[in-house]
């Protein structure tokens, strides 16, 4: 289970093979509602085509599909499931693109405004201006 910014979880199966379908239903509702008390908002799966029979069993949990991404060639699919009923899901559609914004600010004393982001460095997870 990979932990996903803003108290998401992500099961990614393109990587490490899919659960038997018997196995998946016995495990799903235990974590889900184990997610939901640790306060965790949003879950999602990646799975594979070749797993595509597990869909039926997340829709009967509530998961909806979300996307294919566009680097999946179309062998695999996200499905996701908003777990907090009272709060606004805040999960966005897919993104079609994405917008950059850039800035420099340097203090008096020469000092470089670093700005921390969830994306960026893998050790710091810092961004410093480029050329």
């Amino acid at each position: 289970v990979q932990r996903l910014p803003y108290r998401g979880v992500l099961l990614d199966w393109t990587q490490a093979g899919a659960p038997p379908p018997s196995e998946f239903e016995a495990r799903i509702a235990p974590s889900l509602e184990r997610w939901t008390a640790e306060g965790v908002k949003s879950c999602m799966f990646k799975l594979p085509i070749e797993n595509a029979g597990l869909a039926s069993v997340a829709a009967q949990h509530g998961f909806v599909f979300h996307h294919v991404p566009l680097d999946a060639d179309g062998r695999h699919v996200v499905l996701k499931r908003w777990l907090q009923p009272r709060l606004t899901d805040k999960v966005p559609p897919f993104a079609t693109h994405q917008v950059g914004i850039a800035g420099l600010c340097i203090s008096d004393t020469g000092k470089l405004l670093v700005v921390r982001e969830w994306r960026g460095d893998a050790e710091s997870g810092t961004r410093r201006p480029s050329a």
